[in-house]
Formats: C-alpha cells, structure tokens, sequence
C-alpha cells in the first residue's frame, strides 16, 4: 500500500515537472513571496533597531 502511494506520488510530481504553465506559476509566486518576504524583513529589521523603552519602576 505505501509503495504503492509511493508510486502515485512520484508519477504526480513527474507530472509538475513536465507542466510548463505550473513552473512558470511556480517561479512567478516564489519570486513575488520573495520580494514581499525581503520587505517585510527590512521593515521588521528597521523597527527592531529601535531602543526598548525603559520600564517604570513599581512604586509600593
């Protein structure tokens, strides 16, 4: 049964693979999730330099 699932699997990515439209769709998402990853991080890196606050002491 698994080699079986195995089979199928394998046939099904040799397929992907043949698929031209899919790889070029492919490509397309990886590079735009790319992009929007980098500027994200840069926005992520930007706010993290800023310096923390420091905290008020509780008073008793």
């Amino acid at each position: 049964e698994h080699l079986e699932e195995f089979l199928r699997n394998e046939e099904f990515l040799n397929e992907l693979r043949r698929n031209q439209d899919f790889l070029t769709t492919l490509n397309s998402d990886q590079s735009t999730r790319s992009t929007a990853s980098n500027q994200q991080n840069r926005s992520f890196n930007y706010l993290s330099t800023k310096p923390l606050p420091i905290p008020t002491p509780p008073t008793v």
